[in-house]
C-alpha cells in the first residue's frame, strides 16, 4: 500500500513523513502523531510492511483524536488502549489495502 503524504480527517490536513528511528522526531518510536500540528511520522528504517502497520496504528490515533473521543476512550481502556489502536489499525490496514487493490469482498 502506498502511503500517501497528505490526509484529509474533518476539517484538518494530517501530514505524514518519514524520519530514522533514532532522530528526535521519533523519539526511537516506530512511529509517533503529534496533535497540536497535525503531523504523523513513520520510521523509514522498517520494511515496507512495518511502515504500513506503524501508518496504520497512528492513523488510527489521528481518527481518534478528530472524533473528539480519543481521551475518553484512552482513559476508559488504561493499559489496553495501544492494544485496541493495533487492533484496528491492522483492521483498518486490511481495508485500506483492498480499497487500492480495487477488491471487493
Amino acid at each position: 500500500m502506498a502511503i500517501i503524504r497528505d490526509y484529509k480527517i474533518g476539517r484538518h490536513l494530517w501530514t505524514v513523513g518519514f524520519a530514522p528511528q533514532k532522530s528526535n522526531l521519533l523519539e526511537g518510536n516506530l512511529g509517533i502523531i503529534y496533535y497540536p500540528t497535525k503531523e504523523i511520522y513513520v520510521s523509514q528504517d522498517q520494511t515496507e510492511i512495518g511502515q504500513e502497520e506503524s501508518f496504520s496504528h497512528e492513523l488510527v490515533h489521528a481518527l481518534l483524536h478528530e472524533s473528539g473521543y480519543n481521551e475518553k476512550i484512552e482513559d476508559a481502556l488504561g493499559d489496553y488502549y495501544e492494544n485496541f489502536v493495533d487492533a484496528l489499525g491492522d483492521k483498518l490496514l486490511d481495508v485500506l489495502c483492498q480499497l487500492e487493490k480495487g477488491e471487493e469482498k
